[in-house]
Formats: structure tokens, sequence, C-alpha cells
């Protein structure tokens, strides 16, 4: 069943605002853009991830960022 022209321009709105250049893209931009780059280079660099564990690989490299930035901040 396809979603009606209300649905469509609800769901369009909605998306619209929050990938727009608003405050929550800044965010994001600011927040964790910079984070996710790095660590996905890093990635590619790793030679010990087991296939399949990619992104438990990056989970812990951000949880690991994501202390290393609370300490800096401390």
């Amino acid at each position: 069943m396809e979603p009606t022209q209300a649905e469509q321009e609800l769901v369009i709105g909605d998306t619209a605002s929050a990938i727009g250049g608003n405050d929550i893209r800044q965010w994001l931009n600011r927040e964790i853009t910079p984070y996710l780059l790095k660590g996905m280079k890093q990635l590619v660099k790793e030679k010990e991830v087991v296939a399949g564990d990619e992104l438990k690989w990056l989970g812990e490299y951000l949880v690991a960022e994501n202390e290393k930035k609370k300490q800096a901040k401390s």
C-alpha cells in the first residue's frame, strides 16, 4: 500500500527540517562527523579487524574517542 500525498508531505517535511542546515545538522557536523570519518579512515588501515566485526570495531573506536574527548574537557 502506497502512502497518501499527505503522508508523503509529512515525511518529506520532517526529513527536510532534520537534514537541512538547521541545528541538528550543525551539531552532527561539529560533534559526530569528524570522529566518524576519522574512525572509518582508521578502520580501512587496520589489518587485524575480523571480517564481520567492522561495526563493532568502529563502535569501540568511537567509545574510546568519546572518553578522550571527556578527559580533554576535564
